[in-house]
């Protein structure tokens, strides 16, 4: 039993420490398993020859992600060992209670099939019962291991099978006793699929290529931009100078204006040429000439970083030739089923479409995957970059529409994307009731999405 206890704290102090590096308490971890189930069990006593079959139980358990394909189950129930399959004559003994703690390797991840393996611990209590004669209670221990398979239906459903082989290693019998036990039971999850799945799945880079994100980030994506068009949105100016610009503007404007600005900037005194020195007259030449030199290198410097682009794109376009090849080859955009690989091809190029801004082609192509491919993995990112287009085009509310769609499939990469993206497409319609409903709805639903503090933000602002 100190065993089993201390193995179980164990196994408890690791899963808690990853909760609280990944900011929750300890007892969040404790408190909120990942799923909950139970299992009708069917246990056999090996051994004991013809006295001893299969006898029914009840399990229950809860459920631990240590890792995607890493748990830890405890349980607890009540198993029976009878003389005769699931009845019993003469010969009758009651485990209870029975507690487990199993941790489990899963085979195959992201499936809906997926088998998984056991290995674990036992503790429990047991009576036996041979004709009228009732034994006291006693207690052991055992360790166990098994195989499964788990089926889910849904993110939430699934149901398991599977079989265990417990060895009773704290018994004082010789030998010591062996249980078989089989499990069958359902499973519901508590918790939403990990926020890390919604990312967006793009398809990995072959050796060489160039990662487009990289080079076509929009300002958009810093700080600042980002409060620039918060403070558009809600009617405030951000527009800040330095005094540099300030002595920029003064210098280049026109000279009625010049004019009119210095006199009205400047004390009212005696500005005749008697009052400045050549050393005075000098120093301020000096200044202006080094403030002209100073744009001169500017201009070539923004000379410079559009060569650079131009090169880039000349890359890029040398890059995705086979995927433009593959586009133009599409009659009128019209697709029909296609595999894994014709699918990314034109994913790709719809995707690079939207990041030339070719925003009527890009929403063709995704429009054409959709309906080729419905049922594919990437079909709502087809209908959240067809609300981008819409978005970068001003039509915000066919942009509304698409992001919509997106909530309606069964389980989507972009959730929270659309949520956010449709908030933000009724701000600029100017319906602030709406867009702080999509803000709530994101940050109530996924409070760990990386866009949960801009919507935050957002709520804050309206």
């Amino acid at each position: 039993m100190r065993r089993f206890v201390g193995c179980l704290a164990a196994a408890l102090l690791l899963y808690c420490a990853g909760g609280s590096a990944q900011g929750q308490s300890v007892f969040d971890r404790i408190l909120k398993p990942d799923a909950v189930g139970g299992s009708f069990v069917a246990t056999h006593l090996d051994g004991l020859g013809e006295t001893s079959a299969a006898g029914p139980g009840l399990n229950i358990f809860i459920k631990y992600d240590l890792a995607p394909q890493f748990f830890l189950r405890i349980g607890t129930g009540i198993h029976t060992i009878y003389d005769d399959v699931l009845t019993y004559n003469n010969f009758k003994t009651t485990l209870f209670p029975v507690l487990t703690a199993n941790v489990g390797y899963e085979l195959i991840s992201d499936s809906p099939f997926a088998p998984y393996i056991l290995v674990g611990l036992q503790a429990f209590g047991f009576t036996s019962t041979v004709g009228t004669f009732t034994t006291d209670r006693f207690y052991d221990g055992g360790i166990s291991a098994g195989l499964g398979i788990r089926y889910r239906f849904n993110d939430q459903w699934a149901v398991h099978v599977g079989g265990q082989y417990r060895y009773v290693f704290t018994a004082t019998a010789d030998p010591k006793p062996k249980h078989w036990i089989a499990q069958a039971g359902v499973s519901y999850a508590l918790t939403p699929p990990d926020p890390g799945l919604r990312e967006e799945i793009e398809y990995p880079l072959g050796e060489g290529e160039i990662a487009l994100d990289d080079l076509f980030r929009e300002e958009t994506d810093t700080e600042g931009s980002e409060d620039a068009i918060l403070d558009e949105l809600f009617g405030e100016s951000t527009d800040e100078t330095t005094p540099e610009d300030d002595a920029l503007a003064l210098l280049f404007q026109p000279e009625e204006e010049s004019a009119t600005t210095e006199t009205d900037n400047i004390p009212s005194t005696d500005f005749s040429a008697e009052s400045y020195s050549n050393a005075e007259v000098s120093d301020l030449i000096n200044r202006i000439q080094s403030l002209q030199a100073s744009m001169e290198q500017r201009l070539q410097q923004i000379e410079d970083l559009q060569s650079q682009v131009r090169a880039n794109e000349r890359a890029i376009a040398a890059i995705t030739g086979r995927v433009a090849g593959d586009y133009a080859s599409i009659p009128g955009g019209s697709f029909g089923v296609m595999d894994a690989s014709a699918f990314k091809s034109n994913y790709e190029a719809a995707l690079q479409k939207f990041y030339d801004k070719q925003y009527r082609d890009a929403m063709r192509i995704f429009s054409g995957l959709m309906t080729s491919n419905p049922d594919h993995r990437l079909a709502s990112n087809c209908d959240y970059w067809i609300g981008e287009c819409y978005n970068a085009m001003g039509e915000y509310r066919n942009a509304i529409d698409s992001f919509g769609k997106v909530m309606n499939y069964r389980t989507s990469y972009k959730f929270d994307d659309a949520l956010l993206m449709s908030g933000l497409c009724y701000l600029k319609i100017g319906d602030r009731i709406t867009a702080r409903e999509n803000f709530q709805e994101l940050v109530s639903r996924f409070p760990d999405s990386e866009y949960a503090p801009k919507a935050m933000r957002y709520l804050g602002r309206l």
